[in-house]
């Protein structure tokens, strides 16, 4: 992972520690979850112990660590390089650059659990290919407030098809300066 300058083994082992903590596998961690798996432990840490260590992992302090800060926070401590993190929660809503008050209703977009660096954009046809490429653009060159993404994954099914390889067909003429 580039943000993060890790190896491929190094991101897959800290996913696993982070699925150990994951007890409901959502992709989240919880203190609830944290505190259940220090009960599971011969040595348990103190309520309070374990409040200062997830306030570590927690970040953005929505009392809910992702894989990113875990991520973030074992660079941290292994390496001491500080990482910044992608400006997005689980979920993504990317806008429109049009105004406010003809833009149309958020793109759905996911961080990819193990490359926060890319992000999976799911198109259907309830929005124009032009909302996506716009879209696709916004995330792949970020902005002021919101990083940029290494890769932007589609995902299209059936009519939005054509969406995604207008998509796509753009970006290439984008980068290639035709």
């Amino acid at each position: 992972m580039a943000r993060f300058e890790l190896s491929k083994d190094q991101v897959l082992e800290q996913k696993q520690a982070f699925d150990v903590l994951d007890l409901d596998g959502n992709g989240k961690i919880t203190f609830q979850e944290v505190k259940e798996m220090n009960q599971k432990l011969g040595t348990p840490m103190s309520e309070q112990e374990l409040s200062e260590q997830f306030i570590t992992l927690d970040i953005d302090g929505n009392n809910i660590v992702t894989f990113p800060e875990f991520l973030k926070v074992f660079v941290k401590g292994e390496f001491g390089r500080d990482v910044m993190l992608p400006n997005v929660d689980e979920t993504i809503q990317v806008t429109d650059l049009a105004a406010p008050e003809v833009r149309p209703r958020a793109a759905s977009c996911t961080l990819d659990p193990i490359d926060e660096s890319k992000i999976v954009m799911k198109l259907s046809k309830q929005k124009s290919a032009g909302y996506y490429v716009r879209a696709a653009k916004q995330m792949l060159t970020g902005s002021q407030d919101k990083a940029a993404f290494d890769l932007v994954e589609l995902n299209a099914l059936g009519h939005a098809i054509p969406h995604a390889t207008t998509v796509v067909g753009r970006a290439m003429f984008s980068a290639f300066g035709a």
